[in-house]
Order: C-alpha cells, then sequence, then structure tokens
C-alpha cells in the first residue's frame, strides 16, 4: 500500500468516525427569543480526538487485512 492510498483511507475513515459522532453528547441551550436551540457545548475537541484514533486503528485494521491476503478478490 502506498503513501497515498494511506492518506485516503485515514481521511475517509477520519471524516466517518467524525460525523458519525457528531450527534453524541451535545447540550443544547434553552430556547429564547435570540437564541434558537443553539448547542451549548459540541465538545468537537473530544470528537476529534475519537475520530482520530478510530481512523488510526481503521486504517491499520485495513493494511493488516491487506497484507494478509483477506482482500485479494476485492482489490485485485
Amino acid at each position: 500500500m502506498n503513501l497515498a492510498s494511506v492518506i485516503v483511507v485515514v481521511v475517509l475513515l477520519w471524516c466517518f468516525f467524525f460525523f458519525v459522532s457528531l450527534p453524541f453528547g451535545v447540550e443544547r441551550e434553552q430556547q429564547s427569543l435570540t437564541n434558537f436551540g443553539g448547542v451549548q457545548k459540541p465538545h468537537l475537541w473530544h470528537k476529534a480526538v475519537f475520530a482520530s484514533v478510530m481512523a488510526v486503528l481503521g486504517s491499520l485494521a485495513f493494511y493488516w487485512a491487506q497484507a494478509e491476503g483477506y482482500m485479494d478478490g476485492i482489490f485485485s
């Protein structure tokens, strides 16, 4: 697997896990006349770290499966 493939897999997995984690742990503010349900604490830093860790683990699993030959029929 060359460098371009590694970068593509990591970026795709990072985007996937980041967007999946967005709705979790959201605390909404009480609606008032000036604020219509904005997010009080989005916890984006925690979600970015989670997405990064999961992207690296997923990339390692993808690389391992490819190195062991489990994906020979899929990507041949």
